[in-house]
């Protein structure tokens, strides 16, 4: 993530865009998949208001975005874990 990114906290989320992108394509692997995941971002953040009030914007948006991703393609759920001694 580049330098400037994490010292301007009240920026856009488009200011972000071209990293996030990178950073989705590097840990899905797939260029396509990262814009559909991009956009589903942007669409769930909303406004940006949000990342005025998050110390680092630029990592919130990386964790935002790799949870919606994960979601995205069914990585997001948690398996079902047993107890054998409840059982």
């Amino acid at each position: 993530m580049n330098q400037s990114l994490s010292s301007l906290p009240n920026q856009a989320f488009d200011c972000f865009r071209e990293d996030l992108l990178v950073y989705l394509t590097q840990r899905f692997g797939s260029l396509r998949l990262a814009n559909q995941i991009l956009n589903e971002t942007r669409r769930q953040l909303g406004d940006d208001s949000v990342l005025s009030m998050v110390g680092n914007p630029a990592v919130y948006l990386m964790g935002f975005a790799l949870s919606i991703g994960l979601k995205m393609t069914g990585q997001g759920s948690k398996p079902e874990v047993r107890n054998e001694f409840l059982d």
